[in-house]
């Protein structure tokens, strides 16, 4: 027991000095945030003064400078959240770990330590949090029916201070995924259909009607997630976590966390294994690696497009200044075809490239729930499971589950192929002739569907462009009575 208690307390420590670095590196963030929002303050207020003895173009380097300045502000409240929000797990793991080295027995202090490791690597902070703050989010919607601004205030303060977010992730069990799909597509399909009652919908009938599906979702955990998952609840819970100062890891900032506990709990030696383990091993942390390399691609790529994001809508300079040099030289119509030129060709560039981003995002946003997952099995087993080929087949059905609850719940048809793609390439062998056959009548079913599905998707952007081109023939038509009356 001593030597077990030796090795979880060294373990503890280092746990101990990654949480205090970042501490430390929040510190840092709101340092630097609160210099670069002076910045921004300081150089958007001295436009009006230099504009009367600076020329043109120091007054447009003063204001792009600010603008620079609240990007990078925005960026780094970003990352300080991420760092306080991983200093908080991190302790909440520590104070877990502590009261199970308090156990009397080594057995019941193995168990409990282990269950509390596989419970924080498998966390899916951003689905727990949701699950937690749904009854707050009700009660959010109450706040916003009270017409008194000063209750309404008292009562948006006491909802703050109300919610404090405990260990969520020691409630779900990874080893024990619940995969019951019965009539789930119908119910997923039933709540879209009344999510789409919410537009243009106050707040008190939004509540009665969120509350209903809440309820109505929470029948199936699948359906659930997929509700919880779903955009316009997202960006329901999204507003609403700001205003109560609630957030969650980012995608990149979880693989940082997990993989900074999984590097610790390996320094130990696991049991020993049999034949079966060391196979089933050897095959998911290939599967661990090549979905780790490929999100760090796809986190790579995304942050290169938020950069050809910036550069393709900062386009709309030159347009307006093109066109303003078109308006002076030959007239309202010349300078309106220009303008409308120029800013749809920027628009319709805007959307392809926003359309893309987001596929990328959604797969780099659900891929590290099933890293996770895959990970605290994998330590569980490694723990637990000996050489007993029958503890190895148990396990082998817990990563298969895994793998269907994160293919039933995913939303992202690109995710949901790509993890199909790693999980089926492994068992091709074990199939008999009849249901190879089966599977390749299958997969040419799927693939229409696909190809139907990226048809679609490519119409929706066509006809988001041709919305674009006719939404930007509002501006001058705005400003048509202004510059006909000069």
């Amino acid at each position: 027991m001593d030597n077990f208690k030796k090795v979880k307390q060294k373990q503890i420590k280092q746990y101990e000095k990654r949480r205090r670095k970042y501490r430390r590196s929040g510190h840092f963030y709101l340092f630097l945030a609160t210099m670069l929002g002076l910045l921004a303050f300081v150089l958007f207020f001295s436009i009006a003064p230099l504009s009367e003895v600076a020329s043109d173009i120091i007054i447009l380097m003063v204001f792009l400078t600010s603008g620079v300045s609240c990007v990078f502000l925005i960026i780094v409240l970003t990352l300080r959240r991420h760092a306080i929000k991983s200093a908080t797990l991190l302790q909440q793991f520590i104070d877990e770990l502590q009261r199970a080295l308090r156990n009397k027995t080594l057995e019941g202090m193995k168990t409990r330590v282990l269950a509390v490791e596989t419970n924080f690597l498998a966390n899916d902070d951003e689905l727990y949090t949701k699950k937690f703050i749904w009854r707050y989010f009700l009660e959010y919607l109450d706040i916003k029916m009270i017409w008194d601004k000063d209750e309404k205030q008292d009562r948006m303060w006491e909802l703050r201070n109300s919610i404090n977010i405990p260990a969520v992730w020691m409630k779900a069990n990874p080893l024990n995924v619940d995969t019951r799909d019965t009539d789930f597509v119908h119910l997923n399909w039933e709540l879209k259909l009344r999510l789409r009652e919410l537009f243009f919908k106050r707040y008190g009938t939004q509540r009665v009607i969120l509350e209903d599906l809440g309820n109505e979702a929470r029948r199936n955990g699948i359906v659930y997630e997929r509700f919880l998952r779903n955009k316009k609840v997202s960006k329901k819970l999204k507003k609403f976590k700001r205003v109560a100062w609630v957030f969650y890891l980012s995608a990149a900032a979880k693989m940082k966390l997990i993989y900074f506990v999984d590097s610790v709990l390996q320094d130990r030696p696991y049991v020993e294994q049999c034949d079966e383990m060391v196979s089933l091993i050897r095959d998911k942390n290939d599967q661990i690696r090549k979905y780790t390399i490929d999100f760090w691609r796809i986190h790579r790529r995304s942050l290169k497009f938020y950069l050809f994001e910036m550069i393709w809508l900062a386009l709309l300079i030159p347009v307006l200044i093109i066109a303003g040099g078109v308006f002076v030289n030959s007239g309202m119509r010349m300078a309106l075809l220009t303008f409308y030129l120029g800013a749809g060709i920027v628009v319709t560039g805007e959307m392809v490239l926003v359309t893309r981003q987001l596929r990328d995002l959604k797969s780099k946003k659900l891929v590290p729930s099933l890293i996770a997952s895959l990970m605290g099995i994998r330590h569980s087993m490694c723990c637990s499971a000996g050489a007993n080929p029958e503890v190895a087949k148990r396990y082998e059905k817990c990563f298969k589950e895994v793998e269907k609850r994160f293919m039933l719940t995913v939303t992202e048809v690109e995710a949901v192929k790509y993890a199909k793609e790693n999980v089926t390439e492994k068992v091709f062998e074990k199939l008999s002739d009849e249901c190879l056959a089966l599977r390749e009548e299958k997969d040419r079913q799927a693939y229409k569907y696909y190809e139907r599905f990226t048809y679609y998707r490519g119409q929706c952007i066509k006809y988001g462009a041709l919305e674009a081109f006719v939404g930007l023939l509002v501006i001058p038509v705005v400003f048509f009575p202004f510059t006909a009356q000069r």
